[in-house]
């Protein structure tokens, strides 16, 4: 009996690569997709930090001077690490989805559920970094700056990219609420994850999801308290509190959700015309990557990247005040750090 049951679960998971939101164009090409991308990023990297072909093809080809040789492949290799970081993180919950939902079939959850709750939570981290960098630095200082608008439009495209998916998600929503997911995806899936959440485990766990919004909302007060009182220790804690909190809610939105959804999923056919969450991964991964690495970039602050340069050039006049030659002074120069460092002190010679 056990031996038919596990046959069973077995047979059940590996029919899961036969529906159209997991095989063909969707789940298997984002996950080649990154894991190529990761690949050549890495391949990219050893290129510039050795003296090779690749390096020097980046120097001729940009014309960058000679004194900010160091701090423009620094630059560079930073952003690739980066962007590598971030596809790895991509690419591996997508594995881990697909051998969790192939192998391990729990309560009828499929691999849908799974890339939607993992995406979902990566996302809405990403969109919260986004949402607190653009008010801090941009809307209440100038809002002409395109860079504003630009982060803005970002946010937006994010939300479009992973709303169509939202449609296909059979949430309790759908029997108590006359809303369409692919109108108000943000509000079809909070308030669908309240019903599902009291019809799967009861009022424990409805406070579970009261508790995480309060939680969430306190990290995100304090944040701003922070943000405001110039305590830059306690602003970036609070961050992190407040983005860990969005991940953890989501993934118990999205679990809750997909226990009372798993056995409906049959019940709602995918038509041709109709985006599935298979189709839209792979443009949310490629998209998704990227954009965390530009916004990781703006971790260090342009401010840091002009303060190294005026040092630098303040070092080159002091080493060539002494005599010291122009290939000499380059040596001298120090790589562009992936976090801000203290400035490094030059003692004067009084002899």
């Amino acid at each position: 009996m056990g031996c038919a049951q596990s046959c069973s679960a077995k047979e059940q998971g590996h029919n899961l690569l036969s529906l159209p939101d997991v095989n063909g164009p969707g789940v298997l090409l984002a996950f080649y997709s990154g894991v190529a991308l990761s690949i050549a990023s890495w391949l990219a990297i050893k290129s510039l930090e050795t003296d090779g072909p690749l390096r020097r093809l980046i120097l001729d080809l940009f014309r960058v001077p000679g004194i900010k040789h160091d701090l423009f492949v620094a630059e560079v290799t930073g952003n690739l690490k980066r962007f590598l970081l971030s596809l790895s993180d991509q690419h591996l919950i997508t594995g881990i989805a697909i051998c969790l939902a192939v192998y391990i079939p729990i309560c009828q959850i499929q691999v849908w559920h799974f890339f939607v709750g993992s995406h979902l939570a990566y996302l809405s981290l990403i969109v919260h970094l986004l949402t607190l960098h653009t008010l801090r630095e941009h809307i209440w200082n100038s809002l002409s700056k395109w860079r504003c608008r630009l982060r803005l439009f970002f946010i937006l495209a994010n939300i479009a990219l992973i709303s169509p998916s939202l449609y296909h998600i059979p949430i309790g929503v759908k029997s108590s609420w006359d809303v369409s997911p692919g109108v108000f995806p943000a509000i079809c899936l909070f308030s669908g994850a309240f019903h599902d959440s009291i019809t799967a485990g009861g009022w424990v766990v409805f406070g579970i999801f009261i508790l995480f919004l309060a939680l969430l909302f306190t990290s995100v007060a304090f944040y701003i308290l922070m943000d405001f009182g110039g305590n830059d220790h306690l602003r970036r804690w609070m961050a992190r509190i407040s983005g860990v909190l969005i991940v953890l809610f989501l993934m118990l939105v999205i679990a809750t959700s997909a226990h009372v959804a798993g056995s409906q999923r049959g019940s709602h056919p995918h038509s041709s015309n109709d985006w599935t969450f298979g189709q839209i991964l792979p443009a949310v991964m490629l998209f998704l990557a990227p954009l965390s690495a530009w916004e990781m970039r703006y971790e260090v602050g342009e401010e840091h990247l002009r303060q190294l340069e005026r040092r630098e050039v303040a070092l080159r006049e002091l080493l060539t005040t002494r005599g010291v030659r122009d290939e000499e002074v380059v040596a001298h120069l120090v790589p562009l750090p992936l976090h801000p460092a203290p400035q490094p002190h030059v003692a004067e010679d009084h002899n």
